[in-house]
């Protein structure tokens, strides 16, 4: 028997869309106010957030599989939601739009009877850019040969349009790393201005960082969406900035730095419980081993080597500054190179 070749498309990841999934998988229940943005529901953050698979396969004339990878679909009391990140304002996105949709919906068909029937879900687009021809919506009109017709609709979210105090007001955390996108071309331009672009992203950024923080002190938000987001953001900003030194630097210093030396306060006392019961120095190293490992996760599978490595390391101050090194390496290559 011919098996099916299998051909990967669509799965190149930016940076964006990198963030976009961390933030699904890390912080499902941002999503809930976008979606009450976008679709008028009015869900609330007790409500389950199930992801569904996102790998959808189309067998070729040739006997290929084309695997189509969309950025989310999610359920929400047995409704289905379907959000695509995209970065570019390009033109075309209806089309990719209504071929995922489609596939989504064969994913889920139902028989009634003599009819097999599609339930197509409830689908919009965040553009992380847009310009004066992006559309508020995407359309496509499908014309049946019996000449039926109908309307295929997509919301469209223009990120850039929403100010930081939109974003807190209506409890849309899951733009803030997004947000200084808006300093993008000025910051990229390198003019006269650029000095002032580089003031107002940083201030704006020490805003944000107070306002998440303030959240999360009034356990509105837990510590880990904290960390999340401003690690997120962060990646972002240098991103944005092309590794800025000066914006990096301040960055550290006013958000997040304090993020860092805040987790390594809570892994040392994470530790210094697990001691209470487990022994002091073991229960110490313990807990920071385990976190170490889990900043270096972020970046990818970490080596066997390097994890037997750290687990068998059992003093203190050493395993501080592997901590420390590990929150703000920018790899595990890096991490092992200066351990």
């Amino acid at each position: 028997m011919k098996q099916n070749k299998i051909l990967v498309t669509d799965v190149a990841g930016t940076p964006f869309d990198d963030v976009f999934r961390t933030l699904l998988e890390r912080c499902q229940k941002l999503i809930i106010p976008v979606i009450n943005e976008v679709f008028g529901t009015r869900y609330t953050m007790d409500d389950e957030v199930t992801l569904l698979s996102n790998e959808h396969y189309i067998v070729e004339s040739d006997g290929k599989s084309i695997k189509r990878i969309t950025d989310s679909c999610i359920k929400i009391r047995e409704r289905m939601y379907h959000i695509e990140c995209e970065s570019n304002p390009k033109t075309g996105m209806e089309i990719r739009m209504i071929e995922y949709d489609f596939h989504i919906a064969l994913s889920s068909m139902e028989r009634y009877e003599d009819k097999a029937v599609l339930r197509f879900p409830e689908s919009a687009v965040l553009f992380l850019r847009h310009n004066i021809n992006t559309p508020d919506k995407l359309q496509v009109k499908l014309l049946l040969a019996d000449g039926a017709e109908a309307d295929y609709k997509v919301p469209v979210v223009k990120v850039q349009k929403y100010t930081k105090e939109e974003i807190f007001d209506k409890n849309l955390l899951f733009f803030i790393p997004y947000y200084i996108m808006r300093f993008e071309k000025e910051l990229q331009a390198e003019n006269k201005e650029t000095e002032a672009v580089e003031k107002q992203l940083i201030e704006d950024y020490t805003v944000i960082y107070d306002k998440l923080k303030r959240l999360e002190e009034n356990q509105l938000i837990d510590y880990n969406y904290l960390h999340d987001l401003i690690s997120l953001t962060t990646r972002l900003i240098e991103v944005v900035s092309r590794g800025n030194p000066n914006i990096m630097r301040e960055v550290s210093v006013m958000g997040g730095g304090k993020v860092l030396e805040m987790e390594s306060e809570k892994i040392y006392n994470k530790g210094v419980s697990q001691g209470l019961s487990q022994g002091l120095s073991q229960g110490i190293a313990q807990g920071i081993s385990d976190t170490i490992i889990e900043f270096l996760s972020e970046y990818g599978t970490v080596p066997e080597n390097v994890k037997e490595r750290i687990i068998a390391e059992k003093d203190i101050d050493m395993l501080k500054q592997w901590n420390k090194l590990a929150a703000r390496a920018s790899s595990i290559e890096e991490f092992v190179e200066k351990m």
